[in-house]
């Protein structure tokens, strides 16, 4: 879930963060962050502009994200992981952020395959934690 009750608005700055409605006395938010070309969740920080993204809308009135700090558009690889690879530019379908109001406030962040809303969920590697699309 992500945090928050913000409405979207073109063109506005936004942190994404996630929200833990199970552990919320004990959870400290971490926030969609761009390193290299991967999108890993990691503690706020006021100062990081990769913690910082560019609300868009496209023609087809499909919200869209691109990272302040690197001009790259968010969107989803071939494994379904959250990446920011692309230039700006016109957004394509794997770069399409769809939401629906969580159950305990915040919101549901889900991206379409093949004409199928699917949510994001949190994994793990290495590097830490990151969001991937479940099928």
């Amino acid at each position: 879930m992500l945090y928050g009750n913000d409405s979207l608005v073109e063109h506005e700055l936004y942190t994404i963060s996630i929200f833990d409605h199970q552990n919320f006395s004990s959870y400290k938010p971490k926030v969609f962050t761009h390193e290299g070309s991967d999108i890993y969740l990691r503690p706020y920080d006021p100062k990081n502009d990769h913690q910082v993204f560019k609300c868009t809308l496209d023609s087809n009135k499909r919200w869209g994200f691109v990272c302040k700090g690197s001009e790259k558009r968010m969107g989803r690889n071939r494994h379904e992981n959250l990446k920011c690879e692309s230039s700006v530019g016109d957004q394509g379908s794997w770069e399409c952020f769809y939401f629906n109001p969580g159950p305990n406030g915040g919101y549901q962040m889900l991206m379409t395959r093949d004409d199928r809303l699917c949510p994001l969920e949190i994994k793990s590697d290495s590097g830490g934690e990151f969001m991937f699309m479940a099928a």
